[in-house]
């Protein structure tokens, strides 16, 4: 019997106005999950929610921000056998629906499988292998959310969600999706990647990653809560290895400090 797919869209305030071409992909459902917080326009965003309408298009409006937040309650609501996550700023690549479809049937046992996201150049935006391979804590690291397609019935029974303390929107502003994906295989799911063109993120930026200290406190607070009490020496590890990225935005003695505050405090 074949798979269902449904796609889970997360948008804040006016990125609902630029999800017209995620609605016609094709999926077997989708779940549009809109946070709002310009009230204002609540009037506007019903008519978009009119002109989208579809007897497989699921509208739920939160009045509360949270990356996360609004993952969870994907998850919740779509019914599909699978899902893929997907953002307001990206694009579906070709033939995408019949693509994962096809890696399902051959990937049967993933619990996750993970591709790859390309820029508005159709280039790869990060460094990813041409073959296919199974996903540790270490290269779960460098995985985005929306670059994974989820067996809702496992994550649901295995009761794994987005930390919901993690994450735009939340006291830390990154690292959901590690720590996601880390509860996955921890729990004994398969996470798997394969070489294929999922997703394009309409809007990039160029200028580089700039390291702030909420950021970095944010990555000791993820580095505590997945690796416990061995952020002793992760986090002095992570900050020599990546010393050459932040330095033009922090010395190294601030680095240390706000990656062991977020390690220390996170409860």
């Amino acid at each position: 019997m074949k798979s269902t797919i449904g796609l889970a869209i997360s948008t804040l305030n006016d990125g609902i106005f630029q999800i017209d071409a995620l609605c016609n992909a094709g999926f077997d459902e989708i779940v549009i999950v809109h946070q709002i917080t310009a009230f204002e326009k609540i009037e506007e965003y019903k008519l978009v929610y009119k002109k989208l309408s579809a007897p497989n298009i699921k509208f739920i409006s939160m009045q509360e921000a949270g990356l996360s937040k609004s993952r969870n309650a994907c998850i919740e609501n779509i019914t599909t056998d699978y899902l893929l996550l997907c953002d307001d700023d990206n694009l579906l690549t070709e033939n995408i629906y019949s693509t994962l479809l096809q890696s399902i049937e051959k990937y049967p046992d993933a619990i996750t499988l993970t591709g790859k996201m390309l820029d508005d150049k159709m280039q790869p935006i990060k460094n990813y292998s041409n073959n296919t391979f199974l996903h540790s804590v270490r290269t779960a690291a460098k995985v985005s959310s929306c670059e994974m397609l989820l067996k809702r019935n496992w994550i649901l029974q295995n009761k794994i969600t987005f930390n919901e303390q993690f994450g735009l929107g939340a006291t830390y502003p990154g690292g959901e999706e590690f720590i996601f994906l880390n509860d996955i295989i921890k729990a004994g799911g398969t996470a798997r990647y394969i070489p294929i063109n999922i997703c394009i993120l309409k809007t990039m930026n160029t200028s580089g990653r700039i390291y702030t200290p909420a950021m970095v406190t944010a990555k000791g607070a993820m580095i505590r809560k997945v690796y416990g009490w061995q952020f002793l020496f992760i986090n002095l590890a992570y900050t020599m290895r990546k010393y050459g990225e932040y330095k033009s935005s922090m010395s190294a003695w601030h680095f240390i400090h706000y990656i062991y505050f977020g390690s220390i405090n996170f409860k």
